[in-house]
Formats: structure tokens, sequence, C-alpha cells
């Protein structure tokens, strides 16, 4: 196949560009000129209809409708009207009135130009010949008294292009009664338009062939004549692989063509260069692959990663694991115990990948760490944590951090979620869901914030799961997410399984979903299941109907389990109490069908959890009355709340698969 010359296809596109520029700027005129044209004819008809306004006498038109008959004022403005249209060489001028909606016109007067050929319309005749894109705006006229602001436009191949202006006419009371219409033929326009198009084009023709000519000239000698010469160098350095510098040295313009020559030249020097220290470099490159895998198996031993990792700890299970995108990631997981009744949770995801991150997190590890073994809780440690990462942090680098402390004496678990993904728990019995609280800002992002404390209640075969965003995020090769609410269906498919089967089944959702796409971000999990408080008694447990008859089997529950956990008797009655004002309250305010309590003794603490199907509500949100006030000017409401809170230590509150759980702790 023929190849087209560089020289032929830049004469081309500027022939091209020209011919483009002469039709723009040919239309442009002609739209610019039909407007100017259009608008002198129009403002024409609307003085000619405006003088037209100035014979008529309005009323007398509903008489000569009326009566179909004519006098000589009629006869007087009609030769008005004929001789008008002849001496302003008007097409036709009209009076008629509108009706049906302003569809149908009745003619009153009609004066048409002999020239026409047409025969005038007589009074009374009706016409339903109203142009229905210009009804709206006629009706408009009609009503308002106001001028149309538009053109009435048409065109027939008889009598060419016509400008209608049509203004309204008002009798003596100002009331509006007909229509004024002159139309009147623009027979300038076509022939004009014309004209000037044709001389765009020829003085563009001429002014394209004079640049042409120089184009060529300048093509050749500047561009053509040099590039030719470089592609001709550079096919031979293709097949020699040998500088030739002598030959690009000679040209010498100081535009983009010499920089190419330049440039050419340089790049024969480096290749050359490049080819003898390929060797070298490709020796190198192994070399930084071999200690990647040592920095990779580094980074995998300093995550937990023996399993079970306290085989004689019985109270939970957990496993955990950490694939990376690359050869070292960012994201990392803990867990350790603190003493013998608290354990560390860590899930965590450092900004950017490689061994950037891997450093960070390595730092953001073992500060995190540090802290929590000194006994300080989670919101305490992430501030801390924050404020020594932020120190000469240059490259912006964060990380979100998941935090916990459990109680397995309690099954309490302090946490702190600082930017990162939500939780997944499940309770004992039922599906996992994600629990949705804003998270607070990033660790290392900014120095001297504080971070919130959370607390969650687990209970003996509750789970917990935690995970980088890598799981949500992983992405399959049409680009969709895998998504939370996938994540949660494969959680819920695997729930009956122990906790490393549980990871190896995520594991295995995810890249069934992801298939041949190329791994974009870590995939870190954490499985945490609780399978007894340390050292706890049996737990007790009373169902009964939301009825206020059942509050004394409530009590009599209350009063036996503390009696037989040997609680005193001021802590039997506060208990007592506390538990009336809430079983009262959800039997009147929550539309509950039943109620569940249960009770659990700690080594260190008794808790009560108040179970209930109703309305959710959340008592703990209740505000503070103020028990300074006198009876009479206190609020209605919030006092019982308030005892509860004084003779409890602790009330949690939380809203679970349609069920209100309130958690009642009293220390021993």
């Amino acid at each position: 196949m023929r190849k087209i010359g560089l020289s032929a296809k830049l004469i081309a596109s500027v022939l091209i560009l020209s011919v483009l520029l002469c039709i723009t700027i040919s239309y442009m005129g002609y739209r610019e000129f039909t407007t100017v044209l259009e608008d002198q004819y129009n403002r024409s008809a609307y003085e000619i209809a405006e003088t037209v306004k100035t014979y008529l006498n309005p009323d007398d038109f509903d008489r000569y409708l009326r009566t179909g008959e004519t006098d000589e004022e009629y006869d007087r403005i009609e030769a008005l009207l004929d001789s008008l249209v002849i001496s302003t060489d008007t097409y036709t001028i009209y009076v008629t009135e509108l009706s049906d909606g302003y569809t149908t016109s009745t003619y009153i007067y009609d004066a048409i130009h002999p020239d026409t050929g047409f025969s005038r319309y007589e009074l009374g005749y009706k016409a339903e010949d109203m142009d229905p894109q210009y009804q709206e705006e006629v009706e408009r006229m009609m009503t308002t008294g106001e001028r149309s602001a538009v053109y009435f436009y048409s065109y027939s191949e008889a009598s060419g292009a016509h400008t209608t202006a049509a203004i309204p006419v008002e009798d003596s009371s100002g009331a509006i009664v007909a229509m004024i219409g002159v139309e009147k033929a623009m027979t300038a326009l076509n022939s004009a338009r014309l004209t000037y198009v044709l001389h765009v084009f020829e003085v563009t023709a001429v002014a394209v062939i004079l640049f042409l000519i120089i184009y060529i000239f300048f093509l050749r000698r500047s561009v053509i004549t040099p590039i030719l010469t470089i592609t001709e160098e550079a096919q031979r350095f293709a097949q020699d692989n040998v500088e030739q510098l002598d030959v690009l040295e000679r040209i010498r313009s100081n535009d983009e063509i010499g920089i190419l020559a330049s440039v050419i030249g340089q790049m024969e020097t480096d290749i050359v260069s490049y080819v003898e220290n390929l060797t070298a470099i490709t020796a190198e490159k192994e070399r930084i692959g071999a200690e990647l895998s040592v920095a990779t198996q580094i980074q995998a031993d300093m995550l937990p990663s023996v399993f079970p990792p306290f085989p004689d700890r019985h109270e939970f299970d957990i496993y955990a694991s950490m694939t990376p995108a690359k050869e070292v990631g960012g994201d990392f997981y803990d867990f350790f115990l603190i003493d013998d009744t608290h354990i560390a949770l860590v899930m965590a995801d450092v900004s950017g990948k490689g061994v950037p991150a891997a450093l960070f997190m390595v730092i953001a590890k073992t500060m995190i760490k540090n802290r929590c073994l000194l006994g300080e809780d989670p919101s305490t440690v992430l501030h801390n944590v924050n404020d020594q990462l932020c120190e000469n942090n240059e490259e912006g680098m964060f990380v979100t951090v998941w935090l916990g402390i459990y109680d397995i004496t309690t099954g309490r678990l302090d946490y702190v979620n600082a930017g990162h993904e939500y939780p997944a728990v499940a309770r004992a019995g039922e599906p996992f869901s994600l629990i949705k609280e804003k998270p607070d800002f990033v660790v290392a992002g900014m120095e001297g914030l504080g971070y919130r404390s959370r607390t969650l209640q687990l209970s003996p075969g509750d789970r917990l799961f935690l995970y980088t965003d890598g799981v949500p995020e992983a992405t399959d090769c049409s680009s969709t997410l895998f998504g939370e609410e996938r994540m949660v269906e494969a959680l819920n498919e695997g729930r009956e399984l122990d906790v490393q089967a549980l990871l190896v089944h995520m594991k295995e959702s995810v890249d069934r979903f992801v298939g041949d796409a190329e791994a974009f971000d870590d995939i870190t999990m954490l499985a945490f299941d609780v399978r007894s408080y340390a050292g706890e008694d049996a737990m007790r447990r009373i169902s009964v109907n939301a009825e206020l008859g059942e509050l004394e089997a409530v009590l009599s529950f209350v009063e036996e389990v503390l009696a037989e956990a040997g609680a005193d008797e001021a802590l039997v009655s506060q208990a007592g109490v506390c538990i009336d004002e809430l079983f009262s309250n959800i039997v009147f305010y929550s539309g509950a069908s039943d109620v569940t309590i249960e009770f659990c003794r700690h080594p260190s603490s008794y808790s009560f959890r108040i179970i209930d199907d109703g309305r959710m509500y959340d008592p703990t949100a209740a505000a503070e009355p103020d028990t300074t006030l006198s009876a009479e000017d206190r609020a209605i409401g919030g006092l019982g709340i308030h005892i509860v809170r004084k003779f409890m230590d602790r009330m949690l509150y939380e809203y679970k698969d349609g069920r209100n759980i309130v958690t009642l702790e009293k220390s021993i």
C-alpha cells in the first residue's frame, strides 16, 4: 500500500481547515445577515400595523360582524388599506376577530396586493388557519395587549419568505376586540444572501491559495527536509546501533525540529550507554527483588501468626490473616493480652502501598502496642499515638485504626474507630450485621486530636469480624466492587464455621468475585469469638409478656438471683428500683409484646440485660433532669432514668435486629 507523505498530509490538513473556516465564516455571516434583514422587514411591518391602527374604528367591528353589512366608513377604511398595501409593497393587511381558543379568525378587513393574484376575504369570512407554533404567543398578546416579542415567520414555494407583524386592537373602552396582521414579503432576502456567500467564498479562496504557496515553500525548507533527515538517521541507528551525530548536527534550527534532532542525538548516546549498563541493572533488580522477598517475610513475622495464640485461654477464640497486594503492604492486624483479664484487638490500614507503607506500619503497630501495655484506654492510646506519628511526618502518611480492648471477665468491649471500616458483629444464633457509627478522624492526620471511645457488650456465642477496605473494595474485571452487602452475605454463609474456616471462606468468596482481575489492595481480616466470661457463674434468664401484671415475677427474679450471688440488701433494693423503672417504661410506652431479663455474675461485677421488641428508644440519651428545681418547676419525666444512672455504675444501650437491649452493670 502506498504511503502518504508528511508534506501531503500537512497541506491537506491546512486545505481542509481553510475550507472549514470559509464555511464557518460564510455561515455566521449568512445567519447575521439574515437576522438583520428579517429584523428590518419585521420593524417595517410593525410600523405599517401601527399606521393601520390609526385608520380603524374598533367600536363598529361588532356591528359589522353581527349584521354582515358595511357602510361608507367601512368602505373608506377598506380603500385606505388597499392603498396602503400598494404604497408599502405589502403582501396583505388584515383585521380579524379571534375565537375558539385563538385558532379561528373571522375577517373584518382584508387588503391584498394586486401582484399576488389572490382575492380578499370578505367581511365575516372564517378561517381556521392559525399556525400552532404561534398560537401561544398570539394568546398572550390578545390577553395582555402587549406587542409580540417574536417573529411570525412563514415561507411558501409560491411567494417565498414572509414576516408578519401582529398587534392587538382595543375599542374605546380599552377591551381587546381584534388583531391587525401585516404580512410583508422579504423579497430581497434570498438574492442578497446568495450574493454575500459568493463574495465570501471568492475572497477566502484567493487568500487560501496565496497562503498555500507561501506555506508549501516554508514547509519543505523548514520542516519536511529536516524531518526526513532525522527519520533516515533513526532508521540507520535502529539497524547499526552505532552513533553518527554529525548528520543531526547539521540541523541547526532553534525550533521544535532542532530540539528533536538534538534529542534524537542524545537518545542515541543514552541508548548505547543503556545497553552497556543493562546487565548491571538487571543484576541490581534481582538483588532488590531478593531483598523485598526478605522484607515480606519480616513483615509477616511481625504479625501474630501462631494459632491458636493462647491455647490455655478458653473464653475466646481468635484468628487473623493478611494478604498484601504487593511484596509488602500497609495493612496490619494485632492482638495481645494486656493482662490476665484484657485483650487488645487492632485492625489498621496505612495510606499508600509498598515499602513506605510497610515502614509506617511497623512504627504505628509498635506504638499502639506499647501504649496499650501501659494500661491506657483505647481513646488515650490513639490520642498519644496520633501526636507521636504527626511529629516529622513530612510525607503526610496516615493510618486508619480500629482499636478495641475486651474485658474477658465481663464481655465489655471498649473501642475506638479512627477512620476505619465498620466492624461486623453476630449475636449468638443471629446473623452478622455492620455496626454503622460515624468514625473519628484518622491517626497521624492532625496533631492534638481527641478520640471517642465507644462500648459494645459481647455475650458468649457472639462473634466480631474486623477487616480493612481491601475486602469490600475488591474489584472484578468490570470494575465492580465486592461491597459491604456481598461481604455480610459471605459472612452469614460461614456463620457456623470456626474463626479460621470463616476467614478462609471469606478469602475464597473475594477471590471468586475478583476472578482474573489484578489485586487492588491488601486484604486483612480478623475474627473473634466469645465463648464464655472468665470466672463467670451460669447466666440466669427470665422471659415474660410486656404486661404490668408480670412485674412481680420480674422483681422476684431479681431478688432471687442477687441473693444467690451474695449481694447485700442495699444492692438488691437498688437493682429492684432500676428494673422496675425500665420494665414499666417498656410496658407503658414501647408497644413491646415480650421482655427478657438476663443476669450474670462476674468476678468483679453484676450485670442485667433487659431485652424487648418494642419501638426503638435509647434511655441513655435522655437529658439529665434539673434536680435543683422544685417539683412544680421541673419538667415531667426523666427522673426514673436519672435514678437508674445513680444506682448503677454503667448503663449501655444498643438496638439490634428489632430489639432494644439495655445493659446495667454494678461493680462488686
